[in-house]
Order: C-alpha cells, then structure tokens, then sequence
C-alpha cells in the first residue's frame, strides 16, 4: 500500500518573504516602487515563516463556514473583511474586482497568457521582466499580482492557472481601489468550505490571517477591543510565531 499523502494548506508566507528578499537583493528599486504604487507593499512585512501544519489544518476545521466564524479555545473570532484590513494595514473598503468577460477581447488576451502557466513560469517572468515602458509595467503588475495571489493570498491547490484565477488581474490601471480584504475574505471561506465538505486533502485561501488573528487573541484578548496599532502582521516576527506556534502545539 502506498503512503498516505499529508494533508496539507497551500498558503506560503516563506514564498512572499523570499520573493521581496530577492528583488531587494538584486536592487531592484523599479519593481519594490511599483509594487507599492499599485499597493502591495504591505506584502513586504510577511515573516520568514515555515507554516507548522498541524496548526494551520486545525485552524480550517475550526472555521464555520455559514457564519465565518472561527471557534477555537480561547474564544470565537468573527473574521470579517475589516479584521483582514487591521492584519495587513489595507482599507477594509473598494470597489469589486471585475469579472472576466467571454466577449471581452482584452480579457481573451489576458487568458490566452496566463492560462496553464505554472508558478515558476509567473515567477521568472516577474524576475526578468523589464520596466522601461508603461506596457511592460502594466505586464509586471499583473505577473506581480497572479503570483502573490497564487502562493499567499489566494492561494489554491491548482499547479497552473485557471480562468478563475484571472479576475484580479484584468485591469491593472489602479489596483488600489479594489477591495482586497473582501477578495481575499471570499476565497478563504471557498477554500474552507471545499476542504470540509469535501475531503480534501489540501486547503487554499489564506490561511496565515486566520493564525495572525487566532494569535492576536491569544495575546491581547477579545480582537474588537484590541488598540495595538495596524498593521497587526508587524508583531509578528518569525521567533514570535515560533514562540506562539510551540506555545499552542504543547
């Protein structure tokens, strides 16, 4: 009988940390100030983190889905948009992220690039792709912004891209007006309810804000009361999610 495959969450903080460790290594002051002109900057305070498992799995089967509540020991969290605003520093409001339209030439473009491109593929591209012109800018946007979805915000059990995928990335111009923490929200609570009702054996969305939220519990008590300043990723360094992370797991 073969082994059985560990079940497992796909959302990677280590993958973000290296991404940004590498463009700041390489100097790359074009691309770092594009990612904060379309505002992903937040990204850059994600820890080195190696996700311990056991937690992350125990935190998915805590979540109910139908209330998006999250009930574990020391109390129930309602996560709503607002929490994951507080967590990563982004206005809680904005406007919906479009959908991809089937008649939509520009979006057909965009489909015929991305689709059953592989992370790696997205990555390299994002790591060679020039910023001289403002076509090539609006390209590394979209390649900047598949990836971090892929691997860390939306992350899903999908190796290549799918036009589900794509909404995020069809208009570029500003993706600051867009209500990320909703998005972001949305696919948590899809993943989640795919992982239960299904049997999975791994679960998307991601999974660090709930251990982000679950911890700040832990540490400050009931979260609407909290008055620890935004964003609340900034506590929480690598040997403090170790320290917390062993803390529970004892």
């Amino acid at each position: 009988m073969g082994k059985k495959k560990l079940v497992e969450t796909r959302c990677s903080p280590c993958y973000i940390n290296n991404l940004f460790t590498h463009l700041e290594r390489h100097n790359e002051q074009g691309k770092l100030a594009e990612i904060e002109a379309i505002g992903f900057d937040f990204l850059r305070r994600v820890p080195q983190w190696h996700v311990k498992q056991s937690i992350m799995l125990q935190l998915a089967r805590a979540y109910e889905v139908e209330t998006d509540t999250l009930r574990v020991d020391a109390g129930d969290i309602h996560i709503t948009a607002e929490l994951i605003g507080n967590v990563f520093g982004i206005p809680s409001r904005g406007e919906p992220i479009p959908e991809l339209q089937k008649k939509d030439e520009s979006h057909l473009a965009i489909k015929r690039q991305f689709q059953k491109k592989t992370t790696t593929q997205l990555q390299d591209f994002l790591f060679a792709c020039p910023m001289e012109t403002e076509q090539q800018r609006m390209t590394f946007r979209r390649y900047f912004i598949m990836v971090v979805l892929k691997m860390f915000l939306n992350p899903t059990s999908q190796q290549t891209i799918f036009p589900w995928h794509l909404p995020p990335i069809l208009d570029v111009s500003n993706p600051r007006r867009f209500h990320w923490p909703y998005h972001i929200l949305h696919w948590l609570r899809e993943a989640i309810r795919k992982f239960q009702d299904e049997n999975r054996e791994t679960c998307g969305g991601c999974m660090f804000v709930l251990l982000v939220l679950y911890f700040h519990l832990l540490k400050h008590g009931p979260l609407h009361a909290c008055r620890v300043p935004e964003p609340w990723i900034v506590e929480w360094t690598t040997n403090e999610l170790d320290m917390k992370a062993d803390y529970v797991i004892s």
